[in-house]
């Protein structure tokens, strides 16, 4: 069955629709971010909901060819994704500008009077266009954390490159806390003026190297998409078994931010860089899944899952890696359970102590749990149909799964067609 969206729903509206399973989890709207053209007219939004202990939960969401509003970011080329606050960006091109981390903080200068931007967290710097801003004079306030620093140099370097007279606000002299950000900063200097947080102590950013006209064109050439043909080409020899006597190593790095991880995963745990890279993957996947989809090199659009099968002894140390990769999702399965249990038991005492006329007491939805505890095709078909539409078939004996009796010649039809009925 379709579901059917009222296009007449409002922004804010369809945010508290899209956000509903988290408002039944106890978090609480705290905004409603919109990214619009230089013109004013809104892309897409970004939802904001903050927990009591402190946990954040913020989604993006835009409207469908048909104008519904859904979640996710539309599709954007490299380098193509605007610049938060753009139409009033373009209202004062003479004004002076400061790139926060976020919207939250970008929001708490601009009600200084002070002209704000920022391309989101502090991962979002590659995707944005940052033209707007060229030959301005900036300010990039960065959180006071690594990954902010990070992010202050990389925006940094775009800027530079585009001309702009740039100096960055030195975060570590300001009395934040870890990971404070403007938005902290304004709410303990609530006097503050738009001249006060001009006058912070800034620092000039050192400029990159420059590159020679060689090195230049290599880049370039080295990013230069290829055609579909020779990309899918690329793609099938690089998964074709590779000959006797050939060992490549496992491209850690190709990894990004999870680099680190796989190669501390691997050296705690004694297992190959490969079984570590594998087990993160995997839970990364099961997390990521539920919120975004991928275009494939076909362009088609496929949900952003994994199916990872690792081959190894008995002894290399399957268990060993997968633990850690998965411990935070068990330690929220755990936590939330907690609630969702609470909640159920809270529901079942209203619904048995309903008066007639009374309203039916809301149900706290489905449950939590994002690994799927039975392997076999009934139990996952009830595990779907009681828990999250974005569940992990996670297990260290892959025989459970691929040699049980669903797989028997007699039963691999029956099973295939098992997930569509899910679906």
């Amino acid at each position: 069955m379709n579901a059917v969206f009222d296009i007449t729903e409002t922004p804010q509206q369809a945010a508290r629709r899209l956000s509903a399973p988290e408002l039944h989890k106890g978090f609480r709207p705290e905004a409603l971010h919109v990214y619009t053209n230089a013109n004013g007219a809104p892309i897409f939004w970004r939802i904001r909901c903050k927990h009591p202990d402190g946990r954040k939960w913020i989604r993006p969401m835009h409207q469908d060819e048909d104008g519904a509003f859904v979640m996710g970011e539309p599709t954007f080329a490299p380098g193509t994704k605007p610049l938060y606050r753009l139409h009033d960006l373009g209202q004062h091109p003479d004004s002076a500008v400061i790139v926060a981390e976020g919207e939250k903080a970008a929001d708490a200068l601009a009600r200084l009077g002070v002209q704000s931007t920022t391309s989101g967290g502090a991962q979002s710097a590659d995707g944005a266009d940052w033209t707007p801003l060229a030959g301005r004079s900036v300010l990039i306030w960065p959180d006071n954390d690594e990954p902010g620093a990070q992010y202050g140099r990389e925006v940094a370097d775009k800027l530079l490159a585009l001309g702009c007279d740039v100096k960055i606000i030195d975060a570590g002299t300001l009395g934040l806390p870890p990971k404070g950000d403007a938005a902290d900063w304004t709410a303990a200097h609530p006097d503050a003026t738009a001249e006060d947080v001009l006058a912070l102590p800034t620092a000039r950013p050192a400029r990159p190297p420059a590159t020679t006209a060689t090195s230049a064109t290599s880049a370039t050439s080295t990013l230069e998409p290829l055609p579909v043909p020779q990309a899918l080409e690329r793609a099938e020899a690089l998964l074709r078994p590779q000959s006797d006597g050939e060992e490549a190593p496992y491209p850690v790095e190709a990894l990004g931010p999870l680099a680190e991880a796989a190669r501390e995963l691997s050296e705690g745990a004694q297992v190959s860089p490969a079984m570590a890279g594998q087990s993160l993957l995997a839970a990364v996947a099961l997390l990521a899944q539920g919120v975004a989809n991928v275009r494939t090199l076909s362009g088609s659009v496929a949900p952003l899952s994994l199916y990872a099968l690792t081959v190894a002894n008995s002894g290399d140390g399957k268990d060993a890696a997968d633990r850690p990769a998965l411990r935070p999702i068990h330690d929220m399965q755990r936590e939330e359970g907690k609630r969702y249990a609470e909640a159920m038991a809270f529901y079942e005492a209203e619904k048995s102590s309903r008066k007639k006329g009374d309203p039916a007491p809301e149900h706290p939805g489905p449950a939590p749990y994002r690994i799927a505890s039975d392997l076999t095709i009934e139990g996952m078909r009830r595990s779907f149909a009681g828990g999250g539409s974005a569940q992990g078939i996670l297990s260290t004996e892959a025989g459970a799964v691929l040699a049980g009796h669903a797989m028997t010649a007699g039963q691999r039809t029956k099973t295939a067609a098992n997930p569509g009925g899910v679906w």
